[in-house]
């Protein structure tokens, strides 16, 4: 039965019904929506991330989880981290919420003796409570939450949300308890967050909504359902692709698909990130992103645009035709194509004034961005990069195509 299940779940992974949405496209929204599903959850809180950091946030947030767990202990309270991007997550604490009724499973826990294993990673984001689900690209960490990273999250209200429940109990079940025999178990110090008022002015929109995913698969050969609806995603636009990706490595047919809608006369538009270098894991995709840049821009079949100094885009997201709207956890990116468990879902025939929040806040982002014109544009917005890192970065983009694996 498990077998029939986790079939079902990796070949009819998309699911369409009305529903309320609201969009939670601000850091601050974003954060208060999770806040107040906690408040107002009364049988189940499920989150599925893929990085969990060290900071007072996600220990804020957790301590909600805690207290909340306190005041009702019926209550289910799962969390799933992917056991790459929450590896350095504190252990001690993970093991303190297995102590008050919290559990905690670890997805793929990387081992160097199989690197190859260690590609597929759960990187979607769920966040689901009987009442409501927050889904999009948002991580549990400080930077996820504040206004310097763009993000996009959708929250949902919909009794149809069984569909991400199950897929979140399949890779529960996929998923390993973390080992808490040898740990220390650690109490959160940090004071609960208090609710905002970010929320007070957000309006719910009824809309079509079909929510998209897949699991892990630990290198089985399986069909991925997100890589399909991302390429119907470029294929069903006919005069207008307004694109954010966080990561920007696409193969073949997204370039393909690109091609096409180029040739179809559909205005295309991308907002992704100039090469970084605080962390080794943005500076290998990021620089391998220059040799795909590059070919956009030889063949004209995109606009690029990079966020100013002040900003960086972590967002998933494509309003297509100024109607549609595409969002979740899938990069424009191998990793994401081929090897990591993603979310991307679509709302449909939504009323005007949701496309308008949606188009406001591309327009808020189009306000904070310089277009890339040519290849000197890729380091303009590093004025005070070395010559050993531009050399570094230009030899990351000459071997792009072995890097694929790691970002």
């Amino acid at each position: 039965m498990q077998n029939i299940s986790l079939f079902l779940i990796l070949f009819f992974s998309t699911y369409g019904f009305s529903a309320e949405v609201r969009l939670l496209a601000t850091a601050d929204k974003a954060l208060d929506a999770r806040i107040e599903s906690i408040e107002n959850a009364e049988k189940e809180i499920f989150i599925e991330t893929y990085y969990l950091n060290n900071d007072s946030v996600s220990q804020g947030l957790l301590k909600n989880l805690v207290e909340k767990k306190l005041q009702n202990n019926d209550l289910d309270i799962r969390l799933t981290i992917d056991g790459f991007g929450g590896k350095d997550f504190s252990k001690g604490i993970l093991c303190s919420l297995n102590l008050i009724g919290i559990p905690v499973h670890i997805y793929n826990p990387v081992k160097l003796y199989r690197p190859k294993v260690s590609q597929y990673r759960d990187h979607r984001k769920i966040w689901y409570t009987e009442k409501t689900v927050i889904i999009g690209g948002r991580n549990i960490s400080a930077d996820t939450f504040s206004n310097h990273q763009w993000d996009w999250d959708v929250e949902v209200i919909a009794l149809e949300n069984q569909s991400l429940r199950d897929t979140f109990i399949d890779q529960w079940k996929n998923s390993k308890p973390i080992d808490c025999q040898k740990i220390k178990p650690e109490w959160i110090l940090e004071d609960a967050l208090i609710k905002g008022e970010s929320l007070s002015g957000s309006v719910w929109h009824q809309a079509e909504v079909e929510f998209g995913f897949d699991l892990g698969r630990f290198g089985k050969k399986l069909d991925k359902s997100t890589q399909f609806d991302f390429l119907k995603t470029i294929e069903s636009a006919k005069h207008s692709l307004l694109m954010e990706t966080g990561f920007f490595t696409p193969n073949k047919k997204i370039l393909s698909k690109l091609k096409e809608a180029k040739l179809n006369g559909v205005k295309n538009e991308i907002i992704l990130n100039a090469p970084a270098f605080e962390y080794w894991t943005e500076e290998l995709s990021n620089c391998a992103s220059l040799k795909y840049q590059a070919k956009i821009l030889k063949n004209d079949l995109s606009e690029i645009y990079y966020p100013g100094k002040e900003f960086f885009t972590h967002g998933k997201a494509i309003l297509v035709d100024d109607h549609t709207f595409y969002w979740g956890s899938f990069n424009m990116h191998q990793k994401s194509y081929y090897w990591n468990a993603e979310t991307w879902s679509v709302i449909k025939n939504a009323p005007q004034a949701f496309i308008k929040e949606v188009r406001d806040e591309f327009e808020f982002r189009q306000n904070n961005i310089l277009k890339v014109e040519s290849k000197k544009d890729f380091y303009s917005l590093n004025d005070d990069i070395s010559k050993a890192k531009k050399a570094k970065c230009n030899f990351l983009k000459a071997i792009a195509p072995l890097l694929h694996p790691f970002i």
